[in-house]
């Protein structure tokens, strides 16, 4: 019996001589990009939907995420299969039935989920760096860049 049907509930007899088995859960994937909080999740039953799976780590971040661009990246099955290829599954939520198609799109052990920052986040990047650099040089340089500068 699988260790997440037990959990489920139920009584499970044990007969005289039967073994228990504990094994660590090696079923995992990954979330990266923006989301609340990204990394390896740990797989707690035996199908995780697209939905819960970024559920899991909080959601997208509301000022970062592009919702045009969230990506399952799934590699191929080589042991089994020597011709499988990695293949890539892109969503975008932007359109309504993107959440009935995640809630039935299965998200397998070492997938990845990433979720691409959108481009005026970006965009802020590069000039915050920017305004960082100049701040750095008049301070340097006994001039302070006031901040309407920008």
């Amino acid at each position: 019996i699988q260790y997440s049907d037990w959990l489920a509930g139920g009584d499970i007899p044990l007969q005289k001589n039967d073994e228990i088995i504990v094994r660590p859960n090696a079923r995992m994937f990954t979330v990266l990009g923006a989301v609340i909080k990204a990394g390896n999740v740990e797989m707690p039953k035996h199908t995780v939907s697209l939905l819960e799976a970024m559920g899991m780590v909080g959601g997208l971040n509301d000022q970062r995420a592009n919702k045009t661009g969230v990506y399952v990246f799934r590699m191929g099955d080589l042991q089994n299969n020597p011709t499988a290829r990695a293949r890539v599954f892109r969503l975008d939520l932007y359109q309504p039935v993107s959440i009935f198609i995640a809630q039935q799109f299965p998200v397998l052990p070492r997938d990845v989920v990433y979720i691409t920052n959108a481009p005026l986040y970006e965009y802020d990047k590069v000039l915050t760096s920017i305004y960082r650099t100049f701040s750095i040089v008049g301070v340097m340089r006994g001039t302070v860049i006031p901040a309407t500068t920008f």
